[in-house]
């Protein structure tokens, strides 16, 4: 994997026949900024994959790439593997390889709890000042921040970065538990409650929480994607939670999510979803609008869109409309 001048990341993986999967990248990553790379190889089906901070960026296959036995071979990481085009305007930091791939969901988790880190000043260590033990760790069900628990330290995470270090109470610390704004903490003294003002809304859902322990459900009533565009010049005019769009020919046009919805592979013709189509017809014909669901056309991670005229022909329609309910892989 590697990033070009301007800035494009691209990929070649490559067998000890000569076979390659590769491709220059559409995305881009600015300089001066970190962000997530991620490549993924499925050798069975022979396709790579490359995620841009947790969202995929391109996909290549080539089902011919097959194995490499090298036992001489070099790893190098930063350069090729001669030890030409080194990576010297670069910073890199986390490199990982792993013998089996993340899921799509794994990775966005991965960019997720990892960003924070890279903010200016950022803490990611405990930091107590008389003992490394761990008496106690509660996470809050209703922002997932993870609070720490030590004799004379507390420390709330947000992913792998510190969040904040509430000052300790009177005593020893014991025990703590987050609940949004709602902090308590038990310690050998007494125990404490610190709750900042906040509004009556957000106190009723607290002690709605409390008593049932158990966090908000996901919310299937609102929209999870949608977008108008125009299938002539494929552009898109306004969206919610969409990538790109992709012509596959006249009439007929991909919209792939920026964060794909839950369901089987990626790869399987799940539809896990319920989406509605339309268009406003053109002047010189009645256009029809459908859902192409044949084979893999709709998945998780995206909804294929036709449109013909009065007649069955493939025609392109300037003002397209999809809107999709269901659950994303994040929630």
């Amino acid at each position: 994997m590697y990033v070009n001048t301007d800035g494009t990341v691209g990929f070649v993986i490559g067998d000890s026949s000569g076979n390659e999967v590769n491709s220059a990248g559409v995305g881009s990553i600015d300089g001066g900024a970190w962000h997530f790379l991620c490549l993924t190889w499925d050798g069975s089906a022979g396709t790579a994959t490359l995620f841009i901070d947790g969202v995929k960026d391109k996909e290549a296959t080539n089902a011919s790439v097959g194995s490499i036995t090298d036992t001489s071979a070099t790893l190098a990481i930063g350069a090729d593997t001669d030890g030409a085009s080194a990576a010297d305007e670069l910073t890199l930091a986390l490199f990982r390889l792993s013998a089996t791939a993340p899921s799509t969901t794994q990775i966005r988790q991965m960019y997720d709890a990892e960003k924070p880190m890279f903010v200016a000043s950022a803490e990611c260590l405990l930091q107590s000042g008389s003992t490394d033990a761990v008496l106690d760790v509660d996470v809050d069900p209703l922002t997932n921040k993870v609070l720490v628990t030590q004799t004379d330290a507390i420390t709330i995470f947000d992913g792998l970065a510190v969040d904040s270090k509430p000052t300790v109470n009177s005593g020893s610390s014991e025990k703590g538990k987050l609940w949004g704004a709602l902090r308590a903490e038990q310690n050998s003294a007494n125990a404490y409650v610190t709750a900042p003002a906040v509004d009556q809304r957000q106190v009723n859902e607290m002690v709605r929480g409390l008593a049932s322990d158990l966090p908000q459900g996901v919310d299937l009533s609102k929209a999870k994607a949608w977008i108008t565009f125009d299938g002539l010049a494929i552009s898109i005019k306004q969206s919610f939670n969409i990538k790109s769009l992709t012509s596959v020919s006249t009439g007929v046009v991909d919209v792939n999510f920026a964060v794909p919805f839950k369901g089987g592979p990626a790869a399987s013709n799940t539809m896990p979803y319920a989406a509605s189509v339309s268009c406003q017809p053109q002047s010189t014909y009645a256009d029809h609008i459908f859902i192409d669901s044949g084979g893999t056309d709709c998945n998780t991670e995206k909804i294929r869109i036709r449109t013909t005229n009065s007649g069955g022909g493939a025609v392109g329609n300037q003002n397209v409309t999809a809107i999709l309910f269901g659950e994303l892989e994040n929630e």
